[in-house]
């Protein structure tokens, strides 16, 4: 969609972000940065948010990106911003970009994670002129600047290039913002109503982010490289003052804090909840949890806590994860946490790290269908490793047989959603056995949640068994996928939500007469 426009003189450029249709809840929150700084420096700017469904054939990708060309070759903006992830969204990125490069001379920036990651592959394809590496405010000022003149690009910290001869230019790395407050999410450039959005009893929650980065040195992690494991944050009354306001306008009801690790500065956090007053959903680390601090998530009005626990297995946790955190951790910070139900835990877990054995996995799967009896409000997200470019783990799935991707396009599969990615790095794991777990712990989560007695212990025993595919989880994961994301005219999609909306409500009420 064209989420909006901002700046009402100097040239214009566009600003791009793919999300598949799960995640179009979140706002483009990098390009609004992106866009805030460009438009103080006198530039308009102009955001396109386009979904990209994991599977579309190359016509659809092509027939739904084609409007947005035609925007951007009537409106020739000064240059075309791309955020790209690995991952879904690459296919249309491409597509766009290709469009782009054979009709016009606009130049094509690529930036974000992937870009950054991989600069050099990126600019070697020729639908790509320069790409962004780290941070994006300053070097698009300065970029936009450069290409408005017509000056020399040798001088940007912060970009690749190719040069009159097509060769490949990598520019110095800009250093990291040091004051975050000078620049903003520019909420002007989107329709907000598109992204507010009902969520645990509310029905106009905000994703919004205070800061930048993790310190800690998960090997699995983009942080590694794109943040080089510092954090930034935004001044505590920046953010009070901000979301404040941007509350009242809108009556927003919660925020959904999307910081990779919420309370790396504790003072700084508690602050921030206290001055906002607002329910509110964080990702943090599980060994921060106390006894107090669940205390006070609960009288702050935390509605949910985003861990990363990552195995259930303590050897992963330690030589291959590296993740200052083990088991026991985990469990005591769930059992802490049960104690004040109507906090709802979600829990990250990544199945077929290089160096995982099938042991180590059983473990995992033992650990989630343990900690469901443990806390009454969780739910999990399994899913395979993911060898994002860079990072530690990827080079150790490397050594153990992954083969990167040889072009950009083929990125798109390197992705959680996906099961056409051929894990190589160990030999008793698939895509397709990974994305059934993943199907059969949404059910098991989902009859917990209901409270659903025999159904759940069934598939319990069924998930203990490794029998992910049974007919009876394919037929309840269909049901639970029409109830999240089926085609609301159909009538066996509504039955079902008005069904499984009751039972939430039900379930709602009871957990906030716990307050």
């Amino acid at each position: 969609m064209v989420t909006g426009a901002s700046g009402t003189a100097g040239k214009l450029v566009v600003l791009v972000k793919v999300n598949r249709p799960s995640d179009m809840h979140v706002p483009p929150l990098g390009i609004m940065y992106l866009g805030d700084a460009l438009k103080k420096k006198g530039y308009r700017t102009k955001i396109f948010h386009i979904s990209e469904h994991y599977g579309q054939r190359d016509e659809q990708i092509i027939r739904n990106v084609r409007k947005y060309f035609q925007i951007i070759l009537n409106e020739k903006p000064l240059f075309v911003g791309f955020s790209v992830l690995t991952g879904v969204g690459i296919r249309s990125a491409v597509a766009l970009s290709r469009m782009i490069k054979k009709s016009s001379s606009i130049p094509v920036v690529w930036g974000n994670v992937h870009p950054s990651l991989l600069p050099e592959q990126c600019l070697g394809e020729d639908y790509i002129d320069i790409v962004c590496i780290g941070e994006g405010e300053e070097t698009a000022i300065e970029l936009a600047q450069a290409l408005e003149k017509g000056r020399d690009l040798s001088g940007i910290e912060g970009i690749g290039y190719k040069d009159n001869e097509n060769k490949l230019i990598i520019n110095k790395r800009r250093p990291f913002i040091k004051d975050l407050d000078r620049y903003d999410t520019d909420w002007d450039l989107i329709k907000i109503e598109d992204y507010l959005t009902p969520d645990m009893g509310y029905k106009r929650t905000l994703r919004i982010i205070a800061s930048r980065g993790c310190p800690y040195n998960c090997t699995f992690c983009y942080n590694q490289v794109f943040n080089q494991r510092k954090r930034r944050a935004h001044s505590a009354d920046h953010v009070i003052n901000k979301f404040t306001k941007l509350a009242k306008k809108y009556d927003i009801e919660a925020f959904y804090f999307n910081d990779d690790n919420f309370f790396v500065d504790k003072d700084w956090g508690w602050k921030i909840l206290q001055g906002l007053n607002l329910p509110y959903f964080i990702k943090l680390r599980a060994e921060y949890i106390t006894e107090d601090f669940a205390e006070r998530l609960a009288s702050t009005n935390c509605k949910e806590v985003v861990f990363g626990f990552e195995s259930g297995s303590d050897k992963v946790l330690k030589e291959i994860v590296k993740k200052g955190s083990g088991v026991q951790d985990h469990i005591r910070a769930t059992k802490i946490l049960s104690r004040y139900p109507q906090i709802k835990i979600t829990a990250a877990f990544i199945v077929g790290m290089p160096g995982e054995t099938r042991d180590n996995f059983k473990k995992t799967v033992k650990m989630m269908c343990y900690l469901l009896k443990i806390h009454p409000n969780i739910s999990f997200t399994p899913g395979y490793f993911i060898p994002f470019p860079g990072t530690e783990m990827s080079n150790a799935a490397i050594k153990r047989g992954f083969s990167p991707p040889s072009t950009t396009v083929a990125w798109n599969m390197v992705d959680k959603f996906s099961d056409e990615l051929e894990i190589t790095w160990v030999d008793w794991m698939t895509s397709k056995k990974a994305v059934e777990l993943r199907k059969a712990v949404d059910v098991l989560c989902a009859l917990y949640d209901i409270n659903a007695p025999v159904f759940k212990q069934t598939v319990h025993i069924m998930v203990l068994k490794g029998s992910y595919s049974n007919l009876l989880i394919k037929m309840l994961n269909k049901m639970l996928t029409h109830y999240s994301s089926g085609n609301k005219d159909r009538y066996y999609t509504r039955l079902i939500r008005v069904l499984g909306d009751s039972i939430r409500k039900k379930k709602l009420r009871r957990l906030n007469r716990l307050y």
